[in-house]
């Protein structure tokens, strides 16, 4: 018997760990998958019919609205990041790659939590300058400090001393 696949289409959305958001051309969430819970700590139905633009980070709207020119204007977006903020208060970074589908008159995004992620990045760029014991500044840190220091005395002609 055959398997009718565009029946299990809807199914295999929300089993997806990442979640699919559908946004309108006024920037309305017309659909979320499942998984949008986890990742924003809303229900599906919370957030349907609400401006996409209420749970982005402020410091990122900017940003966000010239990827959403980019992708409407039919240059799907792979690599965006940006942060939203949960239903709890928390910050959560995305990762995402969007499209635009004339057939749905809509944007279609994958959304991924990269909050771990980024988190671990930051902690290996402070340890790159920093004793992971002490967090005190390194060798490494010193010496690009020097080096900037010792360029400014040079560009603009005066003295340094270090002790």
């Amino acid at each position: 018997m055959p398997v009718d696949l565009q029946a299990l289409y809807p199914r295999l959305i929300h089993l997806m760990l990442d979640t699919v958001f559908v946004v309108d051309r006024d920037n309305q969430i017309v659909f979320v998958s499942d998984a949008c819970e986890a990742l924003l700590g809303y229900q599906a139905c919370e957030l349907i019919g609400t401006p996409i633009t209420d749970y982005m980070h402020p410091d990122d709207l900017a940003i966000t609205r010239a990827s959403i020119v980019r992708v409407m204007s039919g240059h799907p977006h792979y690599d965006f990041r940006n942060r939203y903020i949960r239903k709890d208060g928390g910050i959560v970074h995305i990762l995402w790659a969007a499209c635009w589908s004339d057939e749905a008159d809509a944007r279609i995004g994958v959304a991924r939590d990269i909050t771990a992620q980024r988190q671990a990045e930051d902690e290996l760029r402070f340890l790159a300058h920093h004793d992971p014991l002490t967090r005190l500044a390194n060798r490494a840190m010193f010496n690009e400090r020097l080096d900037t220091a010792l360029a400014a005395a040079r560009r603009h002609n005066h003295p340094l001393a270090l002790l």
